[in-house]
């Protein structure tokens, strides 16, 4: 049982065969996210206990492994193309600190992906069997004790997106039809960027900090009463704990689920200083 206890990121239990729903599945997936609590903790790569929430209030998406695809050092774009269907080498790496969370806490297990490359020649060369063995990697993820959805992280630059979806497509086909599918989406995204609602996914959380070059104008947009035109994105909303979130306050925008991040861990008077402090 997790209760009060340490979730050990290695420990998996079996769900049976993997399920294969058919097009209804978001009816179900995204009434489980609906359910997730208005608060969501993110737990990264550090050690965390957070017996201190409420679960009834606050839930948790913790880092669960980080993959890490490298072609950027292959310069043979011929070997590259001529290797066996599924040979992509990549690294994954399970979460290593511990995580500690009430019993009952809702729990949201996060894969990173970092990929070097940036060469759309060399992203060219991944094939369809390269995106199922990564989506079987994250599925994996999926059979942690507790775990009820999972987040993909992942800049994709636009060269990557058409992997990027491949992994998606197949990784819902290899988890239960009752689990959702969050990403993180850059703010710029969620503004005009189509390819979003492409995707078989039931949310995207617009990250409104460490927006660099788009900063300016993502909260210009935001405080002028623009919304997200992608659907996705207009469910939650990450946030940082040292930094000023934009104002997308509004009678329209009341409601969404706020992902909070938080530079160091967590601990009970970072909580309710800036989480409880803002009414959350």
């Amino acid at each position: 049982m997790l209760a009060a206890g340490l979730l050990g990121v290695s420990e998996f239990r079996t769900r049976g065969e993997a399920v294969r729903p058919a097009d209804e599945v978001f009816s179900a997936s995204r009434s489980t996210i609906r359910a997730l609590p208005h608060t969501m903790l993110w737990a990264w790569e550090r050690p965390e206990d957070l017996n201190f929430i409420d679960p009834r209030e606050s839930g948790v998406s913790f880092l669960a492994e980080t993959i890490n695809i490298d072609i950027e050092n292959v310069n043979d774009i011929e070997r590259l193309n001529s290797r066996a269907a599924g040979d992509l080498r990549f690294r994954v790496t399970p979460r290593r600190q511990p995580l500690r969370v009430p019993a009952g806490t809702s729990l949201m297990a996060v894969a990173r992906i970092e990929m070097r490359s940036v060469r759309s020649d060399l992203v060219a060369t991944l094939k369809t069997a390269d995106a199922v063995a990564v989506a079987g990697a994250i599925a994996r993820i999926a059979e942690v004790r507790g775990v009820i959805g999972i987040q993909i992280d992942f800049d994709a630059t636009v060269s990557q997106r058409v992997f990027y979806a491949a992994i998606l497509r197949e990784l819902r086909q290899r988890i239960p039809k009752e689990m959702p599918i969050s990403i993180t989406a850059l703010g710029s995204w969620c503004f005009g960027d189509a390819w979003l609602d492409a995707l078989p996914i039931d949310e995207a959380v617009p990250m409104l900090f460490r927006m660099g070059v788009d900063d300016r104008n993502i909260r210009l947009r935001l405080v002028r009463g623009d919304d997200f035109s992608s659907a996705v994105c207009r469910m939650s909303e990450g946030v940082s704990t040292d930094e000023v979130a934009p104002d997308i306050s509004g009678a329209a925008k009341s409601g969404r689920r706020i992902y909070w991040f938080h530079p160091r861990s967590w601990t009970a008077a970072a909580f309710h200083e800036t989480v409880k402090g803002a009414g959350q």
